[in-house]
């Protein structure tokens, strides 16, 4: 039987650049404790180890004196922490997303700040779970003019200033996150919540879109799927239904993501005011005809495929006319060095901009170095360099 002075358990995750992980649990009591007077041999949750605990007035709210709240803070270093798995491989892979199961026992007596003691409980499920910012976003589907249905999520500005206009960022995964699960995109790195992440805090408020898509839809022969051109109409409908900039609309992607923004640019030409490329490549002769494009293409030089052939997609847009800057990275540079980078490449003041991480700094250590390493941990980097996301909000078509 549950303990009458808990009102509820609920497991919090927050989504990094290598996906969604488990972080802590809040139980939440109908009294006041002191934090003083817990320690980590108080609780126990079944399959985790505790690391700390603290009181707080709310579930992700910071430490407080005293609070209704308790948080237990994971080790979310190990596998059961992780939200996200996969079956298949390669161009194959599929990605699900993970229901955690926590039960966590109070296993000594406690005293609430009022001096009334609560017994201990034991094989408390959790009730909710908390994602963090992917709570954010609004599930939604579109149906094409053809009849075709493309499921998305929709992160909105929390304060919308009626008569202004905010730009919209769209975000497309890779192939390895194809899923039936609408939530994928927002849980498989941190590709679409740190635009809504960053507008939550109120810098640079925008409205984000995170298409599904079940399977994968750009391949290495420089073909797309009708969700090419579903994606466009998704945009333009909600230009429509929502205080969209039509001067400012970003584009980033991943992997298959880039490849199919690639294909978005030479289908609609100035469409886009910015686009962030990450760890993806196309057909180098057709992607000339973007020569006018803002583009900042990053990659890794040990990936085998988007390093060469990005760089040629480069070379055909500079030769076709394009102002083009190169620049090298170490990874695991502070975030002030890569920033600092960044900004002085950008200060050639080029439309096209190619910049790779250098050797393995992308690999994270104890991971074997092989080129699909390189590949899919770029863009858990790429995304976590603030100067990057400056650089695609200053973007606008004239």
């Amino acid at each position: 039987m549950y303990d009458p002075h808990v009102i509820g358990v609920t497991a919090l995750a927050t989504t990094y650049g290598v996906g969604q992980r488990l972080i802590s649990v809040a139980v939440e009591y109908n009294e006041e404790l002191y934090g003083a007077d817990l320690s980590t041999d108080c609780f126990a949750i079944d399959g985790f180890e505790i690391t700390n605990v603290f009181t707080a007035t709310a579930c992700r709210k910071n430490a407080s004196r005293k609070g209704r709240f308790v948080q237990l803070t994971l080790n979310s270093t190990g596998d059961e922490a992780n939200m996200i798995g996969h079956t298949g491989r390669g161009r194959d892979a599929r990605l699900f997303v993970r229901k955690p199961q926590i039960t966590v026992s109070q296993l000594k007596p406690l005293q609430t700040a009022s001096g009334k003691e609560l017994a201990p409980f034991e094989g408390r499920n959790a009730d909710r779970i908390d994602r963090g910012m992917a709570d954010h976003f609004i599930p939604a589907a579109f149906t094409t003019a053809d009849g075709r249905e493309l499921n998305y999520n929709l992160y909105m500005p929390e304060r919308i200033v009626q008569g202004q206009i905010y730009p919209v960022v769209l975000f497309m995964h890779d192939a390895g996150s194809c899923s039936d699960d609408l939530s994928s995109p927002l849980v498989q790195g941190t590709g679409a919540t740190v635009w809504a992440m960053e507008a939550d805090y109120g810098r640079r408020p925008c409205f984000v879109v995170a298409p599904q898509y079940p399977n994968v839809c750009a391949n290495d022969e420089f073909e797309v799927t009708w969700e090419a051109d579903a994606t466009v109409e998704l945009l333009r409908d909600l230009m429509l239904r929502y205080p969209i900039d039509s001067t400012r609309i970003y584009a980033t992607g991943q992997s298959m993501g880039c490849m199919m923004i690639c294909e978005l640019m030479l289908r609609n030409p100035h469409f886009f005011a910015g686009c962030l490329l990450v760890a993806g490549q196309w057909d180098p002769v057709r992607m000339a005809a973007a020569k006018d494009e803002n583009i900042w293409a990053i990659v890794s030089c040990g990936d085998v495929k988007a390093y060469p052939i990005m760089s040629d997609c480069m070379k055909e847009m500079r030769k076709a006319g394009g102002r083009l800057s190169y620049g090298h990275i170490d990874a695991r540079a502070d975030a002030a060095i890569l920033d600092a980078a960044i900004r002085s490449q950008n200060e050639h003041n080029c439309n096209l901009n190619f910049t790779w991480f250098e050797g393995r700094s992308v690999i994270p250590d104890g991971i074997e170095e092989h080129p699909g390493m390189h590949h899919i941990f770029t863009w858990t980097k790429a995304y976590d360099i603030k100067a990057l996301r400056e650089w695609l909000f200053e973007q606008r078509l004239l």
